[in-house]
């Protein structure tokens, strides 16, 4: 059952019915109806709405596993999207190359944390100060804690990602963009395959603050993602597939 409990300004329980509006009739209150629905000035609760209700076991949801280790995007915002990483079961890493408002590129990185069929991520950085090139000075580097979000996956082939900051609330609804090399679903391969292993973050220690994600997804093509910042120091990012 439902109960509604409509009060007036004064605090008291009196119109019982919702579905009857109070009006003022002849210099007094009308359709005042007491819990019974007979009409008086001291009602209450109003009793009458039902709900059905049955019982039900919710859909099973895989844990997060080595295959969720990917790359994933929303198809309806094609040209942006996440590469995440399963670091060991309990923790994760996100890429999430993106735009900012006037269409200048953006990325933002985090480490969540692994529970269940989700993966929480209450910090996620935005990286700007750094210069691209030989003259590239670690030093210039600055992180600010710009949103959060959380990952949600339904299984290995679909999820959605919501998060919060920079001004905004969202959700995108995720696919893959790419496999990892030697990871199903649930599993990885044993033995490894050969460049598999190499998946991974890589950064020149030199050059902190700025590096490459790798993702061999056959024995013949890598994914791999540059994630750097241009001359005046806004983030900066670039993709391409390379053929051994």
């Amino acid at each position: 059952n439902l109960t509604v409990d409509l009060r007036d300004m004064t605090g008291q329980a009196l119109d019982a019915n919702p579905a009857t509006a109070v009006d003022w009739q002849s210099g007094a209150w009308a359709r005042y109806e007491d819990a019974q629905g007979i009409a008086g000035d001291s009602g209450g609760a109003d009793s009458t709405r039902v709900l059905p209700a049955t019982q039900s076991m919710p859909a099973a949801r895989i844990p997060v596993a080595p295959g969720h280790s990917a790359g994933w995007h929303d198809p309806a915002r094609s040209g942006e999207g996440f590469m995440l990483e399963n670091i060991d079961g309990q923790r994760a890493l996100v890429y999430w190359f993106t735009y900012d408002g006037d269409g200048n590129q953006r990325w933002l990185t985090g480490l969540g944390a692994i529970e269940g069929n989700r993966i929480r991520f209450p910090q996620l950085f935005l990286t700007t100060g750094g210069r691209f090139g030989p003259g590239f000075d670690p030093s210039l580097v600055q992180r600010e804690v710009v949103a959060e979000g959380e990952f949600w996956f339904a299984d290995c082939g679909s999820g959605w990602f919501d998060y919060d900051g920079l001004g905004q609330r969202g959700r995108f609804h995720l696919v893959p963009t790419s496999r990892t090399l030697g990871v199903d679903c649930e599993s990885v391969a044993d033995p490894i395959p050969a460049r598999a292993g190499q998946s991974g973050s890589w950064y020149d220690p030199s050059h902190a603050g700025e590096g490459f994600t790798v993702q061999w997804m056959d024995a013949d093509h890598a994914l791999v993602m540059w994630f750097s910042f241009d001359p005046a120091g806004e983030p900066y990012w670039m993709v391409g597939v390379v053929r051994r």
